[in-house]
């Protein structure tokens, strides 16, 4: 099994991996090394001859508020000014990482409380489904001042009028309306969270692994037929676009000045209190 950190918790419960990231204190924020070793721990996983699912889940109140940003607005600012192609081709780099949850052989399970917000929703939307409790929130506030998701998964989970309904506004989705749209095939309370996901992966692993991973496959070839491939390839395109706005220059040179959550309260004042669709 691979060692676990202290930020990212792995635990092998029969058939099943459970992943937890482990920042509560930062929402569950997840800096790249972290990404990283996640998804290095869901590959070991499915080369096992033991394991046939995966759960990632976190510890703490959310799931995961997203990319941990803070410390790194120069960078960010950096990243704006880079030529459109270096800027494209970081994007989709960012996305093959994602991708590897999805291409995995094996079922990947996302365990979701509370708010799964940007990245986060990056890496719950490349997990195979989503059971999630009753204060789950789903978003991407990010298009208010940042750019576009840079995997837009949105579209193969929702739809394009929801997918509309959320990126132009930047709304979250609460539990209710995501399960009604099938973004989520579970909701429970929660604290009973975990405890449903990995019953459902225990549930999956009573099936042959080579059978598991054959119709996992064949669900995955058609979603890509439909041209779930294709888009994530747009969306990398669209991002950098996004990034060339002067708004999102202003943005970043106002986090140099202020701090990112500073801004981020700024930004998001104009919305008003954010209440769940």
């Amino acid at each position: 099994m691979s060692n676990q950190t202290k930020e990212l918790l792995i635990e092998d419960r029969g058939p099943v991996r459970f992943i937890r990231i482990n920042r509560p204190e930062k929402r569950n924020a997840m800096p790249i090394a972290l990404v990283e070793h996640m998804v290095s721990a869901v590959e070991e996983a499915e080369q096992s001859q033991t394991l046939s699912a995966v759960v990632i889940g976190s510890v703490g109140e959310h799931f995961s508020s997203g990319y941990d940003m803070v410390g790194h607005q120069k960078h960010k600012l950096g990243e704006t000014k880079l030529g459109v192609i270096q800027d494209i081709q970081r994007i989709r780099k960012h996305g093959q990482r994602w991708r590897r949850i999805w291409e995995s052989a094996i079922p990947v399970i996302a365990a979701v409380r509370g708010y799964c917000l940007a990245g986060g929703t990056d890496l719950a939307l490349h997990t195979d489904m989503i059971v999630c409790g009753k204060s789950a929130k789903f978003g991407f506030p990010a298009v208010r001042h940042q750019g576009v998701p840079p995997t837009n998964m949105w579209i193969e989970k929702v739809g394009v009028a929801w997918t509309k309904r959320l990126m132009l506004t930047g709304d979250l989705m609460g539990a209710e309306t995501a399960e009604r749209l099938g973004l989520v095939v579970e909701v429970v309370d929660d604290d009973k969270v975990d405890e449903a996901a990995l019953a459902l992966a225990g549930r999956m692993a009573l099936i042959d692994k080579e059978l598991l991973m054959a119709n996992k496959l064949n669900a995955n070839l058609a979603a890509d037929a439909m041209g779930r491939g294709i888009v994530q390839q747009i969306s990398a395109v669209m991002d950098a676009v996004g990034h060339r706005a002067e708004a999102v220059t202003r943005f970043w040179e106002r986090v140099e000045k202020i701090g990112i959550r500073d801004v981020w309260k700024e930004r998001n004042a104009l919305f008003g209190k954010d209440q769940p669709l």
